[in-house]
C-alpha cells in the first residue's frame, strides 16, 4: 500500500499547486495590498500572475509575472519593493511616484511604455532579455545581483537620464539585432557589453570598469572613468574625453578612428588613450598622451594629433605609411618600421632612432627657426648662424643601399630644407656595424658620397672626422639637398637592382624509368627585395618532370604542386612557376622528381636546367 499512498500524495500536491497559480487582475484604482483592488478579493501572492489595467500604488512582496496594460500604471506613494520571479511586460507606466520604487525581476523585461523605477534589479542566473518599443526609454538605476547573469538586449536600448547603471557584478550586457545603446547614465560599473556597434551617450555619461566588445561607433559625449576597455574597432563620431573627476586611461584593444573630438576634458584633468591597432585621425584630437600599446603591426595616420604620441607596447611594428607629429619610444618598448614601409614625423623638435629598427624609411621634419642644431634619425646637424631656414627634413633609409650604389653601407640619407638649398655648418651620420656589409674591413676609411640626382660622387677627403668605435662620421659645410651615403673610397657606384642566381643539385646520371629527385635552388643576390619571380625549368633528351614540391628547411616531405597547373599542352619537359617576391639575400628551393625514358637503343642522354628567371615588378 505504501507505493499507492505515495502516488496519491504526489498527485494531490500537483493539483494543489495548479490550483494556487492564478491570474490576479485589477478591477479599480487602489493600493496593491487592498483586497478591493483585485478581482480575486485578495492581494496577489508569490505564485500569482498579476495583470494591471488601473492605477495601482505601493506594490508589496512578490509575484510570478507582471503585465501592465496600456491604460494601467504601477507607482509608489510610500517606499515600495516588488519581486517578480518571472517576466515583466509593460505597455503602460511603471515608475516611482512620490516615494521610492524598487523592482527585482528574474525573467525577461519588455516595455513599450514608461519605465522609471528608482532601481531595477536583474536577478536571474542565466540570460534575461530586454526589449523596448520604438519610443520607450529605460530610466532609473539598473543593477544585476547574480554574478553569472547576462542581460541580453534583444532590441536597441535607450537609457534615459538622470540614470545610473551600476554594480553589474562584472556581468555581461549582450546586444543583438541593431546592437545599439543610447545612454545618459552617470556610471556603469564592473560590466561587459558584447557585440556592440552603436552607443550614444548624453553629456553626463561616465563609463567605469566596463569592457565593450564589438565594432563600436560612439555617439554623443563619452566620459571615460577608471578601467574602461574597448575591445574591437572603435569609431568616435562625436566626443570622447575623460571624466572631469580624474585623469583616466582608455584602452582600445583594436583600431581607433576619430571622426569627431578626442580630448582632455575641458573642465578638468586629462585623458590618455592606449591603442593596440591602427590609429586614424580625421577630426580633432588633443589629449595628454596617445599610446601605441601591445605588439604587432599597425598603421598610424596621426596628422593633427596634439599631445605626445608614445610607443608603450613591447614591440610595435609599423606597416604601410604612418604619419605622426612626434614620437617618443619608452625604455621598455621597441618600434620596427617594416620593409617597404614608412614613418613620417612631421613636427619634431628633437628626435632619436634609439629603440627604432628601421627597415624602410624614417622621415623627420623639424621646424628649425632660430635653432642652431637639430636631431634626426641617425643624423645630427648644426646650422650656420642666420641660416634663414624654416624647416629641415632628413629621410633615413635603413637596412638598404641606394638602388644605384650597391657598394655603400646599408643606410643612406636624403636631406631637404625649406627654403631649398640651405647650408649646414656640419652634419653627423651614424650607422651600425651590422650595416657595413663589404665595407666592414674598410670602416676606418669610409668616405661620404653625395648625389644631387645626377650621380654619386665622393665629397669627403681622407681625414674625415670619424669614430669607428662609436660608428659615426662628420662633415662640414653641407648643402641640405640630395642624397648621402658612406662607402670605402674609390668605389664606383654599382646598381643594386635585384638579381636571381639558380642552382640544380642531384645525380649526374639517372637510371631509366626510376624516379629521381633534384633540388632546384634560387637565391636573391642583392640587398633589395624583389618583386614576384617567374621561374622556368626545361628538360631534354627524354627526361620528363613528374612532380614539383616546395623544399622544406627542417626535412620531411611537402605536398606536391599539381603538375597540370605548371605545364602547357601536356608537355612535361617544361614547367613554369610563379613565386612571391623575395627578401634581400633570401634562398628558396624546389624539389623536382623526374624520370628518364629510353630511346630505341634502350638508353638516353638528357639535361635538366633552370634556363629562365624573370623578375616581375622587381
Amino acid at each position: 500500500m505504501a507505493p499507492k499512498s505515495l502516488i496519491f500524495l504526489l498527485v494531490s500536491l500537483g493539483v494543489a499547486a495548479e490550483a494556487s497559480a492564478q491570474t490576479v487582475t485589477s478591477i479599480q484604482d487602489g493600493p496593491w495590498s487592498s483586497s478591493s483592488t483585485w478581482n480575486t478579493g485578495a492581494p496577489p501572492t508569490a505564485s500569482d500572475t498579476v495583470r494591471i489595467i488601473h492605477r495601482v500604488v505601493d506594490p508589496r512582496d512578490s509575484c510570478t509575472a507582471l503585465f501592465v496594460a496600456a491604460e494601467g500604471a504601477l507607482t509608489s506613494e510610500s517606499a515600495s519593493e516588488l519581486e517578480v520571479s518571472g517576466e515583466i511586460v509593460n505597455d503602460g507606466v511603471v515608475a516611482a511616484g512620490t516615494a521610492s520604487l524598487r523592482i527585482s525581476l528574474g525573467g525577461d523585461l519588455t516595455t513599450t511604455g514608461v519605465w522609471n523605477p528608482d532601481v531595477t534589479t536583474y536577478a536571474a542566473t542565466g540570460i534575461q532579455q530586454v526589449r523596448l518599443g520604438d519610443q520607450a526609454v529605460l530610466d532609473g538605476t539598473h543593477m544585476q545581483s547574480e554574478p553569472s547573469g547576462t542581460i541580453l538586449a534583444a532590441t536597441p536600448l535607450v537609457f534615459g537620464g538622470p540614470t545610473q547603471i551600476c554594480d553589474l557584478n562584472a556581468n555581461t550586457l549582450g546586444l543583438e539585432f541593431r546592437s545599439e545603446i543610447t545612454a545618459s547614465f552617470s556610471c556603469f560599473l564592473s560590466a561587459q557589453i558584447t557585440n556592440a556597434t552603436d552607443i550614444a551617450f548624453a553629456a553626463e555619461s561616465k563609463l567605469s570598469r566596463l569592457r565593450v566588445a564589438g565594432n563600436l561607433s560612439i555617439h554623443g559625449t563619452l566620459n571615460v572613468g577608471i578601467a574602461t576597455i574597448l575591445e574591437g574597432s572603435a569609431t568616435v563620431s562625436d566626443t570622447l574625453q575623460n571624466h572631469a573627476a580624474a585623469s583616466e586611461t582608455l584602452l582600445v584593444e583594436g583600431h581607433l578612428t576619430n571622426r569627431g573630438v578626442v580630448r582632455d576634458n575641458p573642465e578638468a584633468r586629462t585623458l590618455t588613450v592606449h591603442v593596440t591597432g591602427d590609429v586614424v585621425n580625421e577630426g580633432q584630437w588633443s589629449t595628454r598622451s596617445t599610446g601605441l600599446a601591445g605588439i604587432g603591426p599597425r598603421t598610424i595616420q596621426g596628422s593633427g594629433i596634439h599631445g605626445e604620441i608614445r610607443a608603450v607596447g613591447s614591440h610595435v611594428v609599423l606597416r604601410g605609411e604612418s604619419t605622426v607629429p612626434r614620437l617618443i619610444v619608452d625604455s621598455g618598448s621597441l618600434v620596427t618600421v617594416a620593409l617597404e614601409s614608412g614613418l613620417r614625423v612631421t613636427d619634431a623638435q628633437a628626435f632619436s632612432c634609439l629603440r627604432i629598427r628601421n627597415y624602410g624609411l624614417v622621415s623627420v621634419t623639424a621646424a628649425v627657426g632660430s635653432q642652431i642644431s637639430a636631431s634626426f634619425c641617425e643624423a645630427n646637424v648644426s646650422l650656420v648662424s642666420g641660416h634663414g631656414l624654416d624647416s629641415l627634413t632628413v629621410e633615413t633609409y635603413g637596412n638598404q643601399v641606394p638602388t644605384d650604389f650597391a657598394n655603400a653601407i646599408r643606410t643612406w640619407w636624403r636631406l631637404e630644407s625649406n627654403p631649398p638649398g640651405g647650408l649646414l655648418s656640419d652634419v653627423t651620420f651614424s650607422y651600425e656595424d651590422s650595416l657595413l656589409g663589404g665595407n666592414l674591413i674598410l670602416e676606418d676609411s669610409l668616405q661620404l658620397y653625395h648625389d644631387l640626382d645626377g650621380g654619386w660622387r665622393q665629397i669627403s677627403i681622407e681625414n674625415l672626422p670619424r669614430s669607428s668605435s662609436s660608428n659615426f662620421v662628420s662633415f662640414e659645410n653641407v648643402i641640405a639637398q640630395g642624397s648621402f651615403t658612406l662607402a670605402a673610397p674609390g668605389l664606383l657606384s654599382v646598381s643594386a637592382r635585384p638579381s636571381i642566381i639558380t642552382r640544380i643539385a642531384g645525380l649526374t646520371e639517372i637510371r631509366i624509368g626510376v624516379p629521381t629527385v633534384y633540388e632546384f635552388s634560387y637565391y636573391n643576390n642583392s640587398d633589395l627585395p624583389t618583386g614576384d619571380v617567374l621561374l622556368a625549368l626545361t628538360t631534354s633528351g627524354g627526361i620528363n618532370i613528374l612532380n614539383v614540391r616546395p623544399g622544406l628547411e627542417e626535412g620531411g616531405m611537402s605536398d606536391p604542386i599539381d603538375i597540370g597547373s605548371l605545364i602547357l599542352d601536356e608537355d612535361s619537359t617544361r614547367v613554369l612557376l610563379w613565386a612571391d617576391g623575395m627578401a634581400p639575400r633570401e634562398t628558396r628551393s624546389l624539389l623536382y622528381t623526374v624520370s628518364a625514358l629510353p630511346d630505341g637503343l634502350g638508353k638516353t642522354s638528357g639535361t635538366l636546367e633552370g634556363e629562365e628567371v624573370t623578375l616581375l615588378g622587381g
